[in-house]
């Protein structure tokens, strides 16, 4: 069996790169668990202070992923962390509105950008 990837994580600094590599509109909590458990502990390391979520390979994600940015901000708080989402597509960026997490954290264009911003 194929085991299928959502994320890939590349730390930078006191910075977590997530990126999203699969639309994700409709996979399950079960698909993804596997993987949210492998981020929540790396946001126990204390180095990290930061994250950006870079959307550069989808178009569109569901509202899990949503969930965890929010999950991640709470858990970044403690720190006096910041969240960044980058490279959303045009329907992202509407969601994130319409959601109001725009007024949450900073929606750039680019991971340059992104790292920029931090």
């Amino acid at each position: 069996m194929n085991t299928v990837h959502f994320l890939a994580l590349e730390q930078r600094g006191p910075t977590l790169i997530i990126s999203v590599l699969r639309n994700v509109g409709c996979f399950s909590h079960e698909e993804f668990q596997d993987e949210w458990i492998d981020l929540l502990k790396r946001l126990d390391d204390p180095a990290i202070l930061n994250v950006i979520v870079d959307f550069q390979r989808v178009a569109y994600f569901g509202s899990i992923v949503l969930e965890m940015a929010l999950h991640l901000s709470r858990r970044l708080q403690s720190r006096a962390g910041r969240v960044v989402l980058c490279n959303l597509s045009s329907f992202g960026v509407d969601i994130m509105r319409a959601a109001k997490f725009d007024q949450l954290w900073p929606i750039v264009d680019s991971l340059d950008d992104a790292l920029k911003t931090l």
